[in-house]
């Protein structure tokens, strides 16, 4: 992602001394070279690559900044893009309370630093299958049958 100098103390929690393999994926010369040198670096997906493309990792993880996490934002398209791909998500404990406003309880998938996020990837196959169920909905279907809907009581009324 985009560097924010806002997101800085909290993603120094989990990428300035990692226990697990990680990986960023941002735009060459972003400051996040100088700053996680112990991290990897992979260029920003492609659209059509970017589903595909994170599938292949074992969990992401999801960080506000600090505004997002007092103000309401609705969830970032990274959440969207990470549950598309099966990609499991970890939280920042930070961002409870503004996905709980969003619909979204991710309390069992909090993980404080760095050292937790090696305890939620030995769970992060049973988390991928329960955060698809309980946040998945086929919602083009929805879509389309509430614009159905609104389309005969619109010709109902003429």
């Amino acid at each position: 992602g985009v560097w924010r100098k806002n997101r800085e103390k909290v993603l120094d929690r989990y990428l300035k001394y990692p226990v697990v393999r990680t990986a960023i994926s941002t735009k060459k010369g972003n400051e996040y070279y100088d700053k996680y040198p112990n991290c990897s670096f992979l260029p920003i997906f492609a659209r059509h690559e970017l589903i595909p493309g994170l599938s292949n990792f074992g969990a992401g993880l999801y960080v506000e900044d600090s505004r997002s996490s007092t103000e309401f934002h609705s969830p970032a398209r990274r959440f969207y893009e990470m549950l598309s791909a099966g990609l499991p998500m970890a939280f920042q404990p930070e961002s409870r309370n503004m996905l709980a406003a969003a619909g979204c309880d991710v309390s069992r998938y909090v993980v404080e630093g760095a050292v937790d996020v090696q305890r939620f990837l030995k769970r992060s196959a049973a988390f991928s299958k329960e955060q698809a169920a309980e946040w998945r909905a086929p919602y083009r279907d929805h879509v389309r049958q509430e614009l159905k809907k609104a389309m005969r009581k619109m010709r109902e009324n003429i």
